[in-house]
């Protein structure tokens, strides 16, 4: 295995650190990060009340669609202040 020196500022440094799970090496922790991957809500099955699940993915298609429509609003407002002349 190849390995690179990389400098980081402190502060950038202290974070990382902070990061890191005990056990974990500095490659594995910025892997983890860096992977993308949201820890799945499958890991919490079993531990819910019996209709939790859907719930929650009530709520979590509630506050979608609430941000898309706040982002329908910031774009129309966008388009009025842009352009006068801009119609849709």
């Amino acid at each position: 295995m190849t390995s690179r020196t990389v400098s980081l500022e402190k502060s950038a440094y202290e974070r990382l650190k902070a990061a890191k799970r005990p056990g974990e090496s500095f490659t594995v922790t910025v892997n983890r990060i860096l992977s993308g991957t949201a820890p799945s809500f499958r890991l919490l099955a079993g531990l819910w009340e019996p209709g939790l699940g859907r719930e929650v993915q009530r709520n979590v298609r509630r506050m979608r669609n609430l941000e898309a429509a706040a982002e329908r609003r910031n774009l129309r407002g966008i388009t009025e202040v842009d352009g006068a002349h801009a119609r849709h």
